[in-house]
């Protein structure tokens, strides 16, 4: 019998999978990607949507933005080159209801993320597990202070 205003336990543990998600994102061992659950992808997408209509946006919704975006910048490629300006328009103000105006470069990288979000599917691939050395490419380089110089096989710069 269940008794009231005691919370459901939640499950620690799953069944063998190639897909898990954990921490908010999904690995797949199979496709070998990180990326985000299809339901963080698609509030991302309309928040976006959303707010490049817009010509104000209050601290408040667009902290909430940063955030989900910052969280996006673990799997998505290009990663936070396009938050810092819409970071950089929380500045100076104080109230959460406080507004502020989308000047024409925070729509432009709220247009930027809403292709990379289309484009990359916030998938990201894991890093090779055998890291390549200068014996096996046949790769060696040096400096001083007059220069620098390459051999590349048996081919050199």
């Amino acid at each position: 019998m269940k008794q009231i205003g005691v919370p459901l336990k939640q499950e620690k543990t799953v069944p063998p999978t190639t897909v898990l998600t954990f921490l908010g994102l999904e690995f797949d061992t199979n496709m070998m990607e990180i990326r985000l659950p299809i339901d963080k992808l698609q509030k991302l997408r309309a928040q976006i949507s959303l707010y490049k209509q817009r010509k104000k946006i209050t601290l408040y919704e667009l902290q909430s933005l940063v955030g989900l975006l910052n969280f996006a910048c673990a799997v998505v490629q290009p990663r936070c080159t396009f938050l810092r300006r819409l970071i950089d328009l929380t500045k100076g103000l104080r109230k959460p209801r406080q507004r502020c105006r989308l000047n024409k470069e925070a729509k432009a990288d709220l247009e930027a993320w809403s292709l990379f979000l289309q484009n990359f599917n916030g998938k990201s691939s894991f890093l090779e597990d055998a890291w390549q050395t200068s014996v096996t490419l046949q790769l060696y380089t040096d400096a001083s202070g007059l220069g620098f110089g390459g051999v590349f096989g048996n081919r050199w710069f």
